[in-house]
This record gives structure tokens, sequence and C-alpha cells, in this order.
């Protein structure tokens, strides 16, 4: 007889349950199992007699049933989900009993207090199991050979691997399964010290499935389906890979043990899914770093008690993490919580500077603002963040801030009037200024200016995209049917609105996104009209009256009218931003004229207040053309002469530029001076030269009957000395010409950069100006001064392709042949301007004037006119040319010897190169040019991949083992570097040399599978192979072999091949820094290749030849680089860790990574006991010296708890080096002054 399973009470507070699944030798067998108690004990041991399930429940509405015995009585049934049934069918031995830990039956899940207690212990659970088994499932009907190929691709790790070009529809559907979402996985794994995927009957190692993962990241980040997987998928390969580096012996619930605090795992991990919203938080709690059983009152109990209402449970977590000072709130069944509170903003995010996949880091660069308490940073530095990958990907312009009471920074993101919480607690930066490091605490205790209010939005569902849509809280209060504390009016609506707006401003303003906040503040003064007309309030008519508004609407500021007023003493940070940032000048900016003028209308305004720009209010309102707000800025006695100190600009300037009639007039009226040129800074320009640029005949008009001087050219530096002729030419303003042409402009006054008014026309193909300038006798020869590369009108316009000017100026006799000046765009001819453009009509008229066909440009690097359109590609100029009898094998004077055919070659032009051929090109032309000597055709082809091309000369018999007079490469070991797999097989068929080396001082004497490995061209690779390729010829000249070459670059697919074929593994390049295969890997960081070099025997310790990177062994290698797994590695195949580089000032790898400041490679190395006091044998440093000289603070400390001499002088072969004090002391490096001096530092 059966009976349903009921739990027994656990016994104590360390008891859990295990399952016993019995053997059957019929997989089909229903399964029988047992369950026990265990006690955990407190620490932890190397081995444990169960092993633990990750696993998904599956659909709880499909259930199949277990029989569990239980002592001598009838067996008991127990229902559990299909997915389950299926993994423990599959886990089920055939003869041996098996013992593992799986929540849904060793948990009473009808007990709710002891599934909060077994939850305080799950962390500890799975820290014991000796194995994680991680059950993804039964495999799909097409992908049973999955994990065997994930196996073979973590085998072959490398970022270049050449099977990652396409992520195979199976490993797609494997990343698609549900537990890469669940969020009970993540501290399973993270406890775990060695795990086991199982997909079916296939299984792979935790570790080796990370390993193919990084080789498949591109593609799996590539792939559509994927995107929104992705931050889920490397939170858990980084959680996997660590397993490994657990450790087996420890006491429990050391901090050692955590990840990182809650709050940063909240964010990494928000993606992740629970079938119960409390379980969001209650997963994480195991991992993190804080202590979640303090006696600490003031702190939120978070520990899982499922009677907390969600709701409720966020506004724990919230406090938690940030502080009890901020106000929350939120709402049933939604997963957002709404923060408001005081807070500061600490900086903005510079620049994205990449991802660490591997460490699950983003590292960032950060404009810190002049807050951070320190001398040096008073005004903004920029240092950069490494800080924990989170779920939303940053971008540049977030900003970082600090709420009151928050001992962390929050990033967030401006949208509308409102924030939305990114990161909401990052892990404080290490900030280092002029070799100093701040301290994150002493940063804290100096931040008391908690001056801004704040509105964000945490949404664990956030989505970028429907927030930009909504761009306003009260949108976004009405998207989400978030019911708020109080009435709702529009004028209230209006006002909140506007407040929340300048407050927005202000923030967006200190994180220097000045646009922005610019454009918030007009969007709040905005609402405040709005709410004036809602009410039917009045306009205010004086300042006090003003003040009792702005404050009767909630504001938060007690000096309003100062900061709208611009008084002297007004909020410096109010009134100065980098553009124009006072609300005035905002207003007018803006085209806020009401709200402009009713500032004005109050008095006691700075009328002469100047922006960061150092522009006046004035000449900001002449630009925008606003004639009111000029008129009362010059009632009100502004100087309408007064220059922008930077720029230069005058309001008379600016407004003629802007074509400002109205505002010119009054301007003039005022007494502007119509002469005045600006600074450099806005090119010297007189008001008629502006008005002139820009087209605005009726300001030239009134600019000239006030005797604006119609000659003047533009200040030294300023638009190249242009007069307004020039200028109007330039833009092709023939009216604006016609006037000043009227008014006696010197038709043929040349520019500082040399252009005359009939050049800028004729560049710009401005026909009927070129025409009335002709008519005004504009000299049509004159050629411009170097600077403008020396062109007449004539080659200006050829260059531009403008047919109908090239006919006109050719009418007015302009010289056809004469070539630039020197100097002057290297001394080209019409001809060879117009056929480098490919401009076939052009060209054609010029022939037809006698142009000279095979002139050399006199200086363009010599080329004539057939070489320019070949290089161009340009077919049609190429027949023309050629009709018109170009040599087709003349060769540039200069540009690098090359005829039309090399030109041609190399840009893969083939029906150029077709019909150069048919016209007798010499296909093995190699021609010497002045500096460089280029190579043929056919290698020029090849190099770029161009099959077609090297088809082609190889029918017209180029020489295909030719090799390139100067850097001595043949067409293969181009084409072989390049990675053109198809046109080596071309050049194989046609007999290349596969062995031939690159000629003396050619690219180090490369053969083609030196190129191909150096690349990392695998295909390649193995085709030279299969040609008989020497695999262990070394360069003539840098003597690598083609194995130190791929294993330098981490090319894993191409050194697992060389090794195939007998690839020397300890083999040192002649000269190429001597090294060895392995200490290339290792220099590089190639974790994979360095394996797969042990793997083959590579001597771990052998030194770089003599002056070969100074002997170097790969050891020293690796920490030099700050490779800690390649250390780690290195180790393991017992690298000596106390070898002294040969002649790399006698270094060892501890020196080398101390002076690299590289802390977890110290700790490692001095774990393997490394000799902390032993000096390099050349220049006698020690590593404390090393890292003293650096300002490694860290290692300096790490180096002294190992008992680092700290007074240790050593003194080298040729140079006396300082006691690690007096180093720290020569660096500036204070706090590491300070730490040796506690030391005992003398």
């Amino acid at each position: 007889m059966e009976f349903p399973y009921r739990h027994e009470a656990l016994t104590g507070t360390d008891s859990i349950r295990l399952l016993r699944i019995l053997p059957s030798k019929d997989t089909d067998a229903p399964l029988q199992v047992q369950l026990f108690d265990y006690i955990l004990d407190g620490t932890l041991e190397e081995t444990h007699p169960y092993e633990a399930l990750s696993y998904v429940w599956g659909n709880l509405g499909t259930s199949c049933s277990i029989f569990v015995h239980k002592y001598d009585s009838p067996r008991y049934i127990l229902p559990i989900t299909s997915n389950l049934h299926k993994a423990l069918l599959h886990l089920r031995y055939p003869v041996l009993e098996r013992v593992i830990w799986v929540d849904a039956i060793c948990i009473n899940q009808n007990d709710n207090k002891e599934k909060e207690q077994q939850i305080r212990l799950m962390y500890k659970i799975f820290t014991h199991a000796n194995c994680v088994l991680v059950w993804l499932g039964e495999e799909a009907d097409d992908s049973d050979q999955v994990l065997e190929e994930l196996r073979v691709t973590g085998r072959k790790k490398a970022a270049n691997f050449a099977y990652e070009e396409t992520v195979q529809e199976s490993v797609v559907k494997l990343l698609r399964r549900d537990w890469f979402l669940r969020i009970w996985v993540l501290q399973e794994v993270a406890a775990a010290r060695r795990i086991q995927i199982l997909y079916g009957r296939s299984k792979i190692d935790g570790y080796a499935f990370c390993l193919a993962m990084d080789s498949l990241r591109k593609s799996v980040e590539a792939h559509n389906e994927l995107q929104t997987l992705q931050s889920a998928i490397r939170s858990i390969t980084y959680l996997i890979r660590g397993a490994i580096f657990r450790p087996y012996r420890q006491t429990l619930g050391t901090v050692s043990e955590a990840i990182c605090p809650l709050g940063e795992l909240v964010d990494m991990f928000r993606t992740h899914q629970a079938s119960k919203p409390q379980d969001k938080v209650y997963a994480l709690l195991g991992m993190s770093s804080d202590d979640m059983n303090s006696d600490d009152m003031s702190k939120p109990n978070l520990l899982p008690d499922y009677s907390v209402p969600y709701e409720e449970l966020l506004i724990r977590l919230v406090k938690f993490v940030l502080s009890d000072k901020v106000h929350v709130e939120t709402q049933k069944d939604r997963e957002v919580a709404v923060i408001k509170g005081k807070g500061c903003i600490l900086g903005s995010i510079f620049s994205i500077e990449g991802n660490m996949a591997s460490d699950n880091k983003q590292r960032v660069r950060v404009s810190w603002r002049g807050l951070l308490g320190h001398s040096k940073a008073s005004g903004h530095i920029y240092t950069p963040w490494i800080l924990q990958s989170s779920a939303i990907p940053l971008q540049r312009g977030d900003l970082i801030c600090l709420l009151r009471g928050a001992t962390k920074p929050t990033i967030i993101r401006v949208y509308g009037d409102f924030s939305a919480i990114l990161v909401i607690a990052a892990s404080p930066p290490y900030i280092e200024i002029g070799g100093e490091h701040l301290q994150w605490l002493e940063v804290l205790q100096r931040i008391n200016l908690f001056n801004r209010d704040l509105t964000l939005i945490w949404d664990r569902n956030y989505l970028a995209d429907q927030l930009t849509q909504l761009g306003s809280y009260s949108a976004w209060v009405r998207s989400n049917d978030w019911k708020l504390g109080k009435p709702d009016t529009d004028t209230e609506d209006h006002l909140d609105e506007a407040t929340r707006l300048w407050n927005c401003a202000l923030i967006l303003t200190d994180g220097r996104e000045f646009d922005i906040g610019q454009k918030r503040f007009q969007e709040g003064i905005a609402s405040y009209e709005k709410a004036f007309e809602s009410k039917g309030w009045q306009t205010p008519k004086s300042e006090p009256e003003l003040s009792a508004m702005l404050q009767g609407i909630g504001s938060t500021y007690d000096t309003i009218p100062d900061l709208l007023l611009l008084k002297d003493n007004a909020d410096r940070m109010m009134m100065h931003t980098q553009y124009a940032s006072a609300p005035l000048a905002w207003a007018i900016r803006g085209g806020q004229r009401a709200m402009a003028k009713l500032w004005l209308q109050l008095g006691d305004v700075n009328i002469n207040h100047r922006d960061e720009a150092e522009q006046t209010l004035l000449t900001l309102a002449a630009s925008y053309g606003q004639l009111d707000i000029v008129e009362r800025l010059l009632q009100a006695n502004a100087d309408v002469n007064a220059a922008a100190a930077d720029g230069g600009r005058t309001a008379l300037q600016a407004a003629a530029e802007g074509g400002h009639l109205k505002v010119v007039e009054r301007l003039l009226q005022a007494n502007a001076d119509v002469n005045a040129a600006a600074a450099g800074g806005y090119s010297g320009r007189t008001a008629l030269q502006a008005a002139a640029e820009g087209g605005h005949l009726g300001v030239v008009e009134r600019l000239l009957q006030a005797n604006a001087e119609v000659n003047a050219a533009a200040a030294a530096g300023g638009r190249n000395g242009r007069t307004a002729l020039q200028a109007a030419a330039q833009g092709g303003h023939l009216k604006v010409v016609e006037r000043l042409l009227q008014a006696n402009a010197d038709v043929n006054a040349a520019a500082d950069g040399g252009r005359t008014a009939l050049q800028a026309a004729a560049e710009g193909g401005h026909f009927g100006v070129v025409e009335q300038l002709l008519q005004a006798n504009a000299d049509v020869n004159t050629a411009a001064a170097e600077e403008l590369n020396g062109r007449t009108a004539l080659q200006a316009a050829a260059q531009g392709g403008h047919l109908k000017v090239v006919e006109r100026l050719l009418q007015a006799n302009a010289d056809v042949n004469v070539a630039a000046a020197a100097g002057g765009r290297n001394g080209r001819t019409a001809l060879q301007a117009a056929a480098e453009g490919g401009h076939l009509k052009v060209v054609e008229r010029l022939l037809q004037a006698n142009a000279e066909v095979n002139a050399a440009a006199a200086r363009y690097n010599g080329r004539t006119a057939l070489q320019a359109a070949a290089e161009g590609g340009y077919l049609d100029v190429v027949e023309r040319l050629l009709q018109a009898n170009a040599k087709v094998n003349t060769a540039a004077a200069r540009y690098d010897g090359r005829t039309a055919l090399q030109a041609a070659a190399q840009g893969g032009h083939l029906k150029v190169v077709e019909q150069l051929l048919q016209a007798n090109a010499d296909v093995n032309a190699v021609v010497a040019g002045v500096y460089i000597i280029r190579p043929t055709a056919l290698q020029a082809a090849a190099r770029g991949g161009h099959l077609k091309v090297v088809e082609r000369l190889l029918q017209a018999n180029a020489d295909v083992n030719v090799a390139a007079a100067d850097r001595g490469r043949t067409a293969l070991q181009a084409a072989a570097g390049g990675g053109h797999l198809k046109v080596v097989e071309r050049l194989l068929q046609a007999n290349a040399d596969v062995n031939a080396a690159v000629a003396e001082g050619g690219r180090n004497g490369r053969t083609a599978i030196q190129a191909a490995a150096e690349g990392g061209h695998l295909g390649v690779v193995e085709r030279l192979l299969q040609a008989n390729a020497d695999v262990n010829a070394a360069a003539a000249d840098g003597g690598r072999t083609a194995l130190q070459a791929a294993a330098e670059g981490g090319h894993f697919g191409v050194v697992e091949r060389l090794l195939q074929a007998n690839a020397e593994v300890n083999a040192a390049a002649a000269r190429y820094h001597g090294r060895t295969a392995l200490q290339a890997a290792a220099q590089g960081g190639h974790l994979g290749v360095v394996e797969r070099l042990l793997q083959a025997n590579a001597d771990v310790n052998a030194a770089a030849a003599e002056k070969g990177n100074s002997g170097r062994t790969a050891l020293q290698a690796a920490a030099e680089g700050g490779h800690l797994d390649v250390v780690e590695r290195l180790l393991q195949a017992n690298a000596k860790v106390n070898a002294a580089a040969g002649g790399y000032n006698g270094r060892t790898a501890l020196q080398a990574a101390a002076e690299g400041g590289y802390l977890d490679i110290v700790e490692r190395l001095l774990q393997a006991n490394a000799d902390v006091n032993a000096a390099a044998a050349d220049d006698g440093r020690m590593a404390l010296q090393a890292a003293a000289q650096g300002g490694h603070l860290k290692v300096v400390e790490q180096l002294l708890q190992a008992n680092a001499d700290v007074n240790a002088a050593a003194a080298g072969a040729y140079i006396i080096r300082p006691t690690a004090l007096q180093a720290a002391a020569e660096g500036g490096h204070l706090k590491v002054v300070e730490r040796l001096v506690e030391a005992g530092a003398t």
C-alpha cells in the first residue's frame, strides 16, 4: 500500500535533508529514493558525501511521482515536477547509490518557516557539496552534440578562434534554456567548488563551458535572439568560472566567500527571474558581503520572511542599500520604487572603455566634480573606474550622485524631469590624483553639501526606450497607473513639473551636461507659465511679488530672486556654466521673451553680464534676432561695442552674421562700430564680412551705407584673411558679389591663404559668380598661395568637376597646362586634378583644349593623369586618356615609382587592369620611386586580396615568385599575411614557392606560413602546410618561427595546428627577443595558448636567449603584463618563482609585478614563496622599492606584511637606487611615504 509522503521536522538549525537515489539497471524503472538528515558542520573539508542539483522546477502543472522508502514502512509517494523527474532519472546510477541535495524534495515546501530557515543555509549547502550538478534539461531533437561542440571550442579557446563566425542553432537553443534566467541558480553556482553541466545524457565541466563561451562571445553577442540574455549569460559564466578558484578548506561565514555587496548583486542580476518576487532578494543574500545577521537595529531586516509583502521588502531593500534618509514609494505587485531625497552630483560618465567579460567588470572613465575634498581636485578631474557589470549598459553622460546618508555612489540617467537608477550602489571608485590615492571614506566625510532634490525611479524591469518615449514623470505616473498621495490639479501638475525640471537642470549642470540642462531650465520656465495661465494669474509687477509667487509654489531655494536676476552676489554655480547657463541668458536663447522682459523690467539686473564664453547679453540677443530684448538692453545702457573676450564678437557682428537687419539698424543707431573686427575666435571678421559670408544682401547694403570698409581683410589668422567679396564668392552669393563690386571691392585681392574671389567661386562651382568676376576683370591665371595648394581657378574647378566653370575659364584664356605653384597641391595640372576625381567630361574638355596628357605632377608624387585615374578605378577616364596617347608604362616620378597598372591592381580595379593590359602595360614592372620601392602589380593585388585581379595578372604571365625590391615579399607572402585564402590557393596553383623567405631587410625575413601565423589565419596556415611549408623555419632576420608568431598573437587555433604539424615548442627566436612560444604567449596573457604549449611540454623555466627580451622567463613576462590567470597556470607547472631575468635588469617576477602595481599577482607570488627581499641583479631594486616608486600603496602594504626590508638601498651595477622611502618621496606619493614611515623607514 502507498501513502503520501510527509516530511518530518528537522532536528536543528544546521540540519538539512539529503536524497539517496537507489540504483536501477532499468532506465525506465520508477524512481526509488530515501531521505535522511545531515548536519552541516562549520568548516569546509576536502570531500563531502553529496552533490547538489541546480535546475529549474519547470511547469508545476505537469507532475510525476517518486517512491520514498522510510525505514521498514510501506513506500510513500511524493509528487515532483516533470523536469525534476527527468533529471533524477538521468542521475540515477545502475549499480551504486547516489546522494544529492535538491530543494523541491529536501525542503518541506508546505512549511514556510522551514523554507525560510533552509534558504539561510542554501549557500552553505552548495558550498559543502563535492559537486554542483547543473541540469539544463533534455536535449532538443537536433542538439545532441551541442556540449561536445562546446567542449571542443573550450579546448581551443581563443578570441579569434576560426569557428566563432557563426553560433550553431543548437548552442542558441541551449542558451535560451530557462536555467540561465533563474535567480536561485546564481548562489548555487556562486557557492560551488566544482560544477558539472548536464544536458540530457551529455555533460561538460563548468570551466570548459566558460572557455567555450569566451570563444563564442562575439558570435553570441551578435545573435539577435540572444540580445536580451547577454547580461544573464555573462553573469552566470562569471560565477561558474570562479568555482575552480574557490578554496576547498576555509571557515564558513567569512567575507572572502562573498561575491560583492547586496546593492551590486541586485544590479548585476536584475534580469533574472523567480516565481515569487521576494526571491529576487532572498536568492542573493547568500552571495552578499554585507552582514545580514547584524544586531544593528538601524538596518532594515532582509532575512527571508514570506509573510512580508514584496512592496514592503522593496522599501527595506532600498533603505538597506542606500540610506534610511531617503523616502521610498512602492505599490503592490510592482517591482518599482520611486525614491526621493537630497543628494549631490559627484560627476558623470565621460567615456565607456569596455567590458572585462571574464571578471564581469566594466571600465569607464569619469569626470569628477571639484568637491572630492582634495586640494588637487578643485576642478574637474578624469580618472578610470572599474565597477561590476550591470544589467543596464552605461553610456556617456550618465550621472554619478551620492544620496544623503548613502556610503556608495549611485549612477543615474536623466529623463525629462526625473532620473532612472542604473546602478543603485556602485563599488567605491579608486581615485588617484598626482600619484596619491583618495580614500573613499575621507571623500565621504568631506561631502556635506547635499543641495539637490532627486526624484529617482528604480525599476527592476528598466526599459530605456520606454522611458525616453514617456519623457516626463507625469507621463510615467499615468503609464504605470501609479497612485499619488495627494490630489492632482492642472495647476499643481504644472508647478510640480516645473520644480522637477528646475531640479533636473541643476543636476545636469552639475554633471557638465550644459546643453541639456539649459533645455530643462527653458522647459521649467514654460511649465511655470502654464501654471500662471491655468490659475489666471497676472504677471508679477515687482520683485517682491515675483519672489512671493515663486516661493509660494513650493520652491526649495531661499534666494530665488537672486538666482533669477543675476545679481553680483548670486550663486555663481547658477550664474556660470559653459553655455550661458544663467537663467536670463537661457530665456534669451530659448525665445522665452516674456520671462526675459520680466527679469529686465524688475531692475537690478547686471546688464553687461557675460556667460562662460564671455558673450554679453546684448550679443546673445542680437545673435538670435530678438529686437525687443536688444532694445531693452540698450535702454538699460548695455555696452553696444563690448566684444566677447574669447570669441571677440560684438553685437553688431553677431546680428550681421544672422542676417537680422532690424537689429543691425538699431545697433547702428546706438553707434555700434561698423568696422570693428572680431577677435581670432570669430575669424577676425567685420560685420560686413560676416553678412557677406551668409549672403544677407539687405544687411550688406545697410552696412555699406554706414561706411563699412568694403576691402577690409579679416584680421590675421581669421578666415584666412578674406575680404567680404571673397566670402560672398565662396558662398555663391551672386547679388552680394554684385553689390560689393559696385562698392569698388578689389576683384583680385588675395586672402592670406592666397585665394582670390575667382578661385573661391570656381572651387564651389558657382558659375554666375565666376561670370560676374570675369566681367569685372578678375585675373584668370592667378595662383593661390601655397597654403591653398597653389591652385589657379581652372585647377580648382577641374578638381571639383565643375564643367561649366571650366568651360568659362577656358574661354577667358585660362592656362590649361600650368601646374599648381610649388608646394601647392604638389604641382598638379588641371587634367591631373580632374582625372583624380574621375570627372570624365572635364577631362574631355581639357584634352580638347590641348592639355598635356603625359605631364607628371611636379611634386604630387610625380603622378600622371593616367596613374591618378587608374588608382581611383575610373575606367572611362582611363580609356579616354589612353585614346589620347597616355603612356601606359610611365612610372610615377615620386609616388613610390608605381605605374598605372600597379596602382589599379592595388585598388582591386579589375576592369582598369584589363584595359591597361590590353594597352601593353608591363605586368612585371618593379619601378623604383624616390623614397619607396613598390611591389609588382601581382604583389599589390595579392596583398589586397583581389582574387580576380590576381587571376588576370597570372594569365598575363605575371612572375609569381619575384620579390618586391624593398620589403622583399613575394605575392604569396603578401596574400598569406593578409589572410586571403583564395588568393593563396591560386598562387600555389601557379607554383608559388611556399618556403621562400622575404628578402633581406624585408618584414624580418618571414616565410608565407610565418606571415599567416602572425595574423592568426588558420585556413591559410592549413593550406600552406598541405603545400609542405616548413613549419619550423625561422624568419631570416627576426628569427621567429610560425609557432612563436601565433603564440604572441594568442591565436589558439593556429598554435594547435602547428603543434599537430610537429612545430618545435621550445625553439627560441634567433633575434626576435630570443623568446620561445611560451614566453610570447605569457607576455600577451593568452591563457589558452599557454595551457596548450604546456601540454606540449614547453619548458616553463626557459629564459629568453641572451639580449632577447633581456632573459625573461614566461613567469616574469606574465607578471610584468599583469596576467594573473597565466601566472597561476605557470606556477601550477612549477615555474621558478624566484628566477631572475638574465638581462632584464635582473628582475624576478615579484619585482616586475610590484613595479606594475599588480596587487593580485604580488599576493599570489608571495603565496608561492617569492623572495620579498631579493634584489634585481642589474639595477638592484627590490620589490618594495619598485612599488614605492610607482606609488602603488596597496602593493607596498602587502610587501610590508610579508616582511619586506623597509630601509634596504640596493646598489645596481650601473645605478645606485634610492630606498623605498626616497623613491616614494621622489614621486610625490604622500600616502606611500606615510605608510613607510609607519613601518620604520628612515
